[in-house]
């Protein structure tokens, strides 16, 4: 972590186990990630400094998020066995 809740960067690390649900060894568990890995860099984002929200109505459409979305390979997903 860098500089302040408000401002600054974080490495976020993905850890965690995948679990097979079917196919040919369901129930097996694959652990990935681990503490010592790079990690992706985030940005700490002051939320006293987004703009107010208190006028938004049921149905109002919002611009996407602003962060560049995580490459592919830091992405992790549950695999699917048919």
């Amino acid at each position: 972590m860098s500089g302040t809740a408000g401002k600054g960067t974080s490495q976020v690390v993905d850890i965690g186990t995948l679990t097979d649900i079917d196919g040919c060894t369901p129930g097996a568990l694959t652990p990935f990630g681990s503490p010592n890995n790079p990690g992706s860099t985030v940005n700490h984002l002051d939320m006293a400094k987004r703009p107010p929200v208190d006028d938004l109505v049921p149905g109002a459409r919002l611009a996407g998020p602003s962060e560049s979305p995580m490459a592919p390979e830091r992405r992790t997903g549950a695999r699917v066995h048919h």
